[in-house]
């Protein structure tokens, strides 16, 4: 089991888990976290970390559980939350496989100043956090790491970010480009396709793995098709070359 600072990332790892997260925005009241933690121990769904957070008239609350020893149903949770009378909002994710789970809810945050926009992704505390647990073997990171990769190109989509950005690969590289931790050094593509090679310290191996498939996330869910990698270590410098199927 492993945790970070709420305020830089969270995640939980325990193998045979039915883990989720829920987002629960709410009235700022008091009792407000006891009535809402209540409605979990009631139906008997084990709380392994929450937090809250409370702003003006608004409360944040985030929950991960673990649902292996209930058998309510998660829309029924969820309306007994809503019918507690001071929720606002409910908002559930599950894991990408049982066992583990990372906040995502309340990530990305997206940081907005003139014409960029930046994506807050902690990902040095989700590195020492959980990739280099031993718990989890490369091609969980790969899973995870596409997953991700995926989010963000949703949530960029879904929050009109990229909607005044015609070409699929400018919208691609707006993208890769916000995220901060990805240099661009090469690019040679069209509508449908191309290549895009980045440069990344070679620091981790484990790292490399994880950012290449945040990468092959977002190209694959922008484009639609396949993306292949091609790397290459020059000295303390690892490139990647993504190429679209």
């Amino acid at each position: 089991m492993k945790f970070a600072p709420k305020d830089t990332f969270i995640a939980y790892h325990e193998k045979n888990k039915l883990l989720y997260e829920f987002f629960v925005k709410t009235k700022n009241k008091p009792n407000v976290l006891a009535a809402v933690a209540g409605v979990f121990g009631e139906n008997g769904i084990n709380i392994l970390a929450s937090s809250a957070v409370g702003i003006g008239e608004v409360g944040y609350l985030y929950f991960f559980v673990d649902l292996s020893h209930t058998t309510i149903k998660i829309e029924n949770i969820v309306e007994a939350l809503k019918n507690l009378g001071v929720v606002l909002e409910v908002k559930v994710r599950k894991g990408f496989e049982d066992g583990l789970i990372v906040d995502e809810l309340s990530y990305p945050v997206t940081l907005c100043k003139g014409e960029r926009n930046a994506v807050i992704i902690p990902y040095n505390s989700f590195i020492n956090n959980i990739i280099c647990d031993k718990c989890l073997d490369n091609n969980k990171i790969k899973l995870l790491g596409l997953s991700i990769g995926k989010e963000i190109a949703s949530f960029f989509s879904d929050n009109d970010l990229i909607e005044s950005i015609r070409l699929a690969p400018d919208k691609a590289l707006y993208i890769l480009q916000s995220l901060g931790f990805v240099h661009i050094i090469d690019t040679s593509y069209s509508n449908s396709g191309g290549e895009i090679t980045i440069e990344l310290p070679q620091r981790n191996e484990r790292l490399v793995s994880f950012i290449e498939s945040v990468v092959v996330g977002i190209l694959e869910k922008i484009f639609n098709k396949p993306v292949t990698v091609r790397s290459r270590v020059e000295g303390n410098v690892c490139k990647l070359v993504f190429t679209l199927v």
